[in-house]
C-alpha cells in the first residue's frame, strides 16, 4: 500500500441508509408532482438516473415519507432485483423519494464522490458484496455487510488525481465501446435486412400456402415432478429456459424413456427443423438442428417438421424473416405471453421450387457466417475493452495508477 493510504470501510467512508416502500394503499403517479420518486429500473448503466419513466408520489405520501430521500451528493446503490447498480442522482432530482430497493452513501469529509464511484463499478467492489452478476435476481443485499467492504482511501488529493486519469481513460473507451457496439448492431441488422429483402420481394413461380400446410407440428409436456426417478435420465428435455435466438443451450434437465412413455412429452420426430417458443416471457422462433438426436421438449414448446416441398434450410430462413409479424401476433397476458399453435400454422408463406429454395438457403447461410464472425470480432473488441476498463480500477484503487491515461482512439 503506497504511503498515505488508509484501509477503510464503506461504513467508516459513507453513511449507508435504505430507501423506504410507498406506505400501503398507496401507488406511484405518472403525472408529475413536486415529488419524485427514483426506482431501480430508473438507474442506468452509465451512473445516472433516466427520467423517461419517472414516476411520482403525492404530497400526502411524500410527508410520511420525507426522511428517505436522496442529494446529489450522494452515490445510489441498488440492492434488490437488479443488484449493483451504481451512480449519482443529477442535480434536478437532487431530494427526490428512494425506493426501498436501493441504499445511498451519504458520503463523509475527505472522501471524493467520483473516485468511491469508480469503487463500486470496480471488480474489487463487486466480489466483496457477493454480486458474481448484476444483472440476475438474487436475493436482497444488506446493509450492514455493505458497511463491512473495505477500500483503500488515498488522501483526498491524490483520489482526486486518480479521478482525473480514470475520466480521461473512461471517456475513450466509452466512445470506442459506442463504436464497437454500433457496428456490432449493424452486422446484425445487415442479415435481419437482407433475410427480410429475400423473402418479401418474392419472384415468379413462388406460391401462396401457409405454414401449416407444408410442415407438421409436435407438441410437448412435463413429466411428474414428485417421480424423481423420471429425472434421472440421459434424455434432454428443453423449456424456454434452454432457448436462445440462433441456437440451443444444453439443458439442465434430462429424463428417462419411461417419464416419457408416462406423460405427455415425447421424442421430437426425426426431420424436425424448427423449434419455437410458444409461450413466455418472449414468445419467438429458434432454428436449432436435431434431426438424428434425441431430444424432448415441454409444453411451452413446438417442433416444426417440413415435408417434401420445403427445404429444412430454406424453412430455417423463411421462419426467421417472419419472426417479427410472429411477435406481432403475440397475446400478451399479465405475467405469460401466448403464441397460439392456430396462429402459427395459419401463418401466410410464399415458397418457391426447390431448386430456388436450395439457391435462396446457400446464399442465406453464407451471408449468415460472415455477418456472425464480424459480430464475433465485435464482440471480441466490446469484451477487451470492459476488461481494460476493470484492470484501471485495479491499478488504481491498489495505487498503481501512476502515469496519465491517454484518451484511446474510438475506432472498432
Amino acid at each position: 500500500m503506497r504511503e498515505g493510504w488508509e484501509v477503510k470501510t464503506l461504513g467508516e467512508v459513507a453513511d449507508v441508509k435504505g430507501g423506504k416502500r410507498l406506505p400501503k394503499g398507496y401507488k406511484l403517479e405518472a403525472e408529475p408532482t413536486a415529488h419524485p420518486y427514483i426506482t431501480v429500473s430508473d438507474f442506468t448503466d452509465d451512473g445516472t438516473v433516466s427520467t423517461r419513466k419517472l414516476k411520482y408520489i403525492s404530497d400526502e405520501v411524500f410527508e410520511q415519507i420525507q426522511r428517505y430521500t436522496i442529494s446529489s451528493d450522494d452515490l445510489y446503490l441498488s440492492i434488490a432485483g437488479t443488484i449493483g447498480k451504481t451512480g449519482v442522482v443529477p442535480a434536478e432530482l437532487s431530494g427526490a423519494n428512494l425506493t426501498e430497493n436501493a441504499c445511498k452513501l451519504v458520503l463523509r469529509p475527505g472522501v471524493d464522490q467520483r473516485f468511491l464511484y469508480y469503487f463500486t463499478v470496480s471488480n474489487e467492489f463487486v466480489e466483496q458484496a457477493g454480486m458474481n452478476t448484476r444483472t440476475t435476481a438474487q436475493p436482497k443485499l444488506a446493509l450492514e455487510r455493505l458497511k463491512t467492504i473495505s477500500l483503500f482511501l488515498p488522501p483526498l488529493a491524490e483520489q482526486k488525481r486518480i479521478v482525473a486519469v480514470l475520466d480521461v481513460a473512461f471517456e475513450g473507451i466509452e466512445l470506442a465501446l459506442a463504436a464497437a457496439s454500433k457496428n456490432l448492431k449493424n452486422a446484425r441488422e445487415l442479415f435481419e435486412t437482407t433475410l427480410n429483402t429475400t423473402f418479401t420481394q418474392k419472384g415468379k413461380g413462388w406460391v401462396e400456402t401457409t405454414l401449416g400446410e407444408v410442415t407438421r407440428f409436435s407438441g410437448g409436456g412435463t413429466p411428474s415432478k414428485s417421480n424423481r426417478a423420471f429425472w434421472d435420465g440421459s434424455i434432454p428435455w428443453v423449456s424456454p429456459k434452454d432457448m436462445k435466438f440462433e441456437v440451443i443451450v444444453k439443458s439442465i434437465d434430462k429424463i428417462t424413456h419411461e417419464a416419457i412413455e408416462k406423460s405427455a412429452t415425447k421424442l421430437i420426430p426425426e426431420g424436425a427443423t424448427l423449434i419455437v417458443v410458444r409461450s413466455g416471457i418472449l414468445a419467438r422462433t429458434v432454428p436449432i438442428a436435431i434431426v438424428g438426436r434425441e431430444l424432448t421438449v415441454n409444453q411451452d414448446l413446438k417442433a416444426i417438421c417440413p415435408n417434401e416441398t420445403i427445404l429444412p434450410k430454406f424453412l430455417t430462413y423463411l421462419m426467421r424473416a417472419n419472426e417479427r409479424n410472429l411477435l406481432a401476433k403475440v397475446t400478451r397476458g399479465a405475467t405469460v405471453h401466448r403464441l397460439s399453435t392456430y396462429t402459427l400454422k395459419s401463418l401466410p408463406i410464399y415458397v418457391p421450387s426447390l431448386e430456388v429454395q436450395s439457391q435462396i438457403s446457400k446464399k442465406c447461410e453464407n451471408l449468415s457466417t460472415q455477418t456472425q464472425h464480424l459480430a464475433a470480432l465485435y464482440q471480441q473488441k466490446i469484451d477487451a475493452l470492459g476488461e481494460l476498463k476493470q484492470s484501471l480500477l485495479q491499478k488504481a484503487f491498489a495505487g498503481e495508477l501512476t502515469a496519465q491515461a491517454q484518451p484511446l482512439e474510438a475506432t472498432a
